[in-house]
């Protein structure tokens, strides 16, 4: 099974290769971590919790009007329902919400690293000569390590697995 927790190697890609990567998720399960829309009444709160004196230090302030401009920095465990163009946006169902309200938008253009099929890919300079993505794993492969396992890790193959409890290295339960 393929896991949205556990990765054995990290791919820097450009924008284009992780909106494009994001595409091709389909029902696997996948993380991914962006930066939400900036929200005026977010905007409002940090600014009020100012104090006089952080004004007059530098990193407070370059802090500050970074967090401001950039947004919050939100990370969703899902698959995906559907995606739009290269640089558009996709719908993802996020796991860990209520199944009420569990649809989210993700804007490809914030998108800072995701992890799928074992492989984070995060946003920076691509290495020369790395092949197409998404990477293919050999079939007798394991994907994740036992010893790494954790409750709350996410697991996908054709449904989603939540770890509940780890009872031994050969039994786990799950829903």
């Amino acid at each position: 099974m393929w896991s949205a927790d556990h990765f054995d190697k990290e791919i820097k890609c450009n924008m284009t290769d992780l909106s494009e990567l994001i595409e091709q998720c389909s029902d696997t399960i996948f993380k991914v971590q962006f930066k939400k829309k900036v929200d005026p009444k977010n905007v409002e709160d940090q600014i009020s919790a100012i104090k006089p004196a952080d004004l007059k230090k530098p990193d407070a302030l370059k802090k500050l009007s970074k967090e401001v401009v950039e947004g919050e920095t939100v990370e969703i465990t899902g698959h995906l329902l559907e995606s739009e163009n290269n640089l558009g946006r996709s719908l993802v169902i996020d796991l860990n919400a209520p199944s009420t309200s569990n649809v989210r938008s993700v804007d490809h253009r914030s998108i800072e690293w995701i992890i799928f099929r074992n492989v984070k890919y995060s946003l920076g300079k691509k290495a020369p000569g790395t092949d197409e993505l998404p990477l293919k794993h050999e079939k007798d492969a394991a994907k994740w390590g036992s010893s790494k396992l954790a409750v709350g890790n996410w697991f996908s193959s054709a449904s989603y697995y939540k770890v509940k409890s780890i009872e031994d290295k050969e039994n786990c339960k799950v829903f």
